[in-house]
């Protein structure tokens, strides 16, 4: 539980410093507010994703054995 937390802190934080320094642009056109969204989304998921591989945590094994299946 405890690498769980730390990979969701990882990612909240980061989360956080990219809406404090790049903040959503409200006003502009559609395409950039999309952009904005999915480069949160993304870069959330890889700081997780990084985070979690890095601290081997369990997950990581049932993808890899669900990958192998295939």
């Amino acid at each position: 539980v405890l690498k769980i937390m730390i990979s969701t802190s990882l990612m909240i934080i980061l989360l956080l410093m990219f809406k404090f320094f790049i903040p959503y642009p409200s006003a502009s056109a559609i395409i950039i507010r999309i952009f904005w969204l999915a480069v949160m989304i993304f870069g959330g998921v890889a700081v997780y994703s990084v985070s979690t591989w890095a601290l081997r945590c369990s997950e990581w094994i049932w993808i890899g054995d669900a990958l192998k299946r295939k």
